[in-house]
């Protein structure tokens, strides 16, 4: 397997690696182990609480956003073939996990901010909305 470093970064690796006693190659599947490692966090890895919920926030905010922006791509997608209506695949929206507690969150951030715009929203399954104009 080839890859490309910045030389910034070729010269980052080579001398982290002598500093560590191993060969570039060590060094690079050593780091690749540490980061795929299982996601138990020790104590030092741990943010506050406060950042956390911070943190936990913002992605929520994100995946909103997302499922927002999915949404209207599609209903313009479709009014643009003249349709009155569409049906949005949920399941498909990267971010939005159908098993989640936020997943009804969001789905309601995005039902009312439909409904306020005068679209109909319904919901026929967990994984799909239909919408009409």
């Amino acid at each position: 397997m080839r890859i490309r470093l910045s030389p910034e970064l070729k010269d980052r690796v080579e001398a982290e690696s002598r500093a560590n006693g191993r060969s570039m190659n060590s060094e690079i599947v050593a780091r690749l182990e540490k980061s795929l490692a299982s996601s138990v966090f020790d104590d030092s890895e741990l943010p506050s609480a406060e950042d956390l919920a911070r943190a936990s926030e913002v992605s929520l905010m994100e995946v909103r956003e997302a499922v927002w922006s999915e949404v209207v791509k599609n209903i313009i997608n479709e009014s643009r073939f003249g349709r009155r209506e569409c049906y949005v695949q949920l399941s498909k929206i990267e971010g939005l996990d159908p098993d989640s507690y936020t997943h009804a969150e969001i789905l309601k951030f995005v039902r009312e901010r439909l409904e306020g715009k005068g679209y109909s929203v319904e919901q026929p399954t967990v994984g799909e909305m239909e919408v009409k104009w």
